[in-house]
């Protein structure tokens, strides 16, 4: 049964455009099915300065690419591609096997790590290639697309005590806001694939508590 491609947030949907128009030479669209023309030969350049070893970057590219075309056709297949790199320079993916046999289980293995791990907040990929990488700001004042359904998102910070797993960050939410190029708010508090900005709603979160804390000690 072939797997449902993965479905990017916002913030990862407009770095793969601006990486697509930077490097790639192809036009901006918010549609996810859109159809697009990335060749492996092309690309290799470019997704080897990711750090990522060639060896698990072939089997990654299997993954976006599962008929083995040599193309990614649809922006769809660059997306898992991206959120597949984003996975293994965080290393979320499993160790590589040693057997070159084994590639096609692997392969398995990633389709399963992509699907069990979409719920993450994940940073997006970072690349050599680019010496001087978009701001999260410009990202998404420059790429927009329509926004998903709202939906509270809960963020758990392990053992630190600060906040508990599942702890909805709905206060939070109204505060990350930024203003685009087009001069529009755009929302970023539901597109945290940037560990800064999410170390950045954990210190509002702790500011915000001590100040109740402050507020329930003087009353």
């Amino acid at each position: 049964r072939k797997q449902a491609p993965y479905r990017p947030t916002q913030l990862e949907r407009a770095h793969a455009s601006h990486l697509l128009v930077t490097y790639f030479n192809t036009p901006v669209d918010t549609d996810d099915n859109a159809e697009m023309r990335v060749s492996g030969r092309d690309a290799v350049p470019f997704l080897t300065t990711s750090g990522v070893e060639r060896s698990l970057l072939r089997l990654i590219w299997s993954v976006a690419d599962p008929e083995s075309v040599g193309t990614l056709t649809v922006r769809s297949q660059f997306h898992t591609l991206l959120r597949l790199i984003a996975m293994a320079q965080a290393h979320f993916l499993p160790p590589l096997p040693s057997a070159p046999e084994s590639g096609p289980q692997y392969i398995n293995q990633l389709n399963e790590a992509l699907l069990q791990n979409a719920h993450l907040i994940i940073a997006i990929p970072t690349f050599n290639a680019e010496t001087n990488p978009p701001s999260v700001a410009y990202l998404l004042g420059t790429y927009r697309s329509p926004p998903p359904p709202p939906t509270p998102i809960s963020y758990g910070f392990g053992n630190s005590g600060s906040m508990d797993a599942g702890t909805t960050c709905g206060s939070l939410q109204k505060s990350h806001a930024f203003t685009g190029n087009n001069g529009a708010d755009v929302d970023i508090s539901r597109m945290l694939t940037n560990h800064d900005l999410q170390h950045q709603m954990w210190q509002n979160y702790q500011q915000q508590r001590q100040s109740e804390g402050d507020s329930m000690g003087s009353s």
